[in-house]
């Protein structure tokens, strides 16, 4: 296996590389060859006896991540942001694209939320993959929100409206964020103290509200 040609067609029928990704070119070839090779590692190892498996050394337990075909395409869109500093609009348009024709629906949803904590995004394209329906999953509307309220506490104050929707979301990770925030007021302070989600939330609150006597 050592043609362009021979090592698209390995990619695409052992590990379900959809044939866009190589019309999109986003990774080198040479990326496919290795993780073909890595699967080709596993049929090996699935060719021994008993014997072989009753010790296994650790690099065979190891290698043995690679029999999951998804864990190959993952590591593809994660290879994707770990070598970009940025996309164009065309290339974004493609990562969601890739990931929405991907096999695998957890696996791919969870490629298509790493962009929304990726450096390489400008404002402008956040904006538009927010809007884009590709992220109106629950988990994705969640890392949105939070995202959107993250902004708010670096603010110098908290707006009231902004409080009571943070309190009515119910998020425990955010409340703990709320709760320590420097742009929190006293009076949001003392209603966390009386209806934070939990109480350690409850305890910070209280603690902060007596060292601000």
């Amino acid at each position: 296996m050592n043609t362009p040609n021979e090592i698209k067609k390995a990619a695409i029928k052992l590990l379900h590389f959809h044939p866009n990704w190589f019309v999109f070119g986003l990774l080198p070839l040479g990326f496919f060859e290795q993780q073909v090779q890595k699967f080709r590692k596993v049929q090996q190892y699935q060719e021994e006896d008993d014997a072989f498996w009753e010790n296994p050394d650790s690099q065979a337990e190891e290698d043995l991540f690679w029999a999951s075909l998804e864990h190959h395409r993952y590591v593809a869109f994660q290879s994707v942001l770990s070598t970009r500093e940025h996309f164009s609009d065309t290339e974004l348009e493609q990562y969601i694209e890739l990931c929405q024709l991907d096999e695998d629906e957890t696996m791919a949803r969870s490629a298509s939320i790493n962009l929304l904590s990726w450096h390489g995004l400008t404002d402008e394209q956040y904006d538009k993959i927010i809007a884009h329906n590709a992220f109106s999953n629950s988990v994705a509307q969640k890392i949105i929100w939070r995202n959107m309220m993250y902004s708010e506490l670096l603010s110098d104050s908290i707006s009231d409206a902004t409080f009571s929707e943070m309190l009515a979301r119910q998020d425990p990770v955010f409340e703990r964020e709320l709760v320590e925030s420097n742009s929190i007021s006293r009076q949001q302070l003392e209603v966390m103290a009386e209806k934070g989600i939990s109480r350690a939330v409850r305890n910070i609150a209280k603690a902060k509200l007596r060292r601000r006597q």
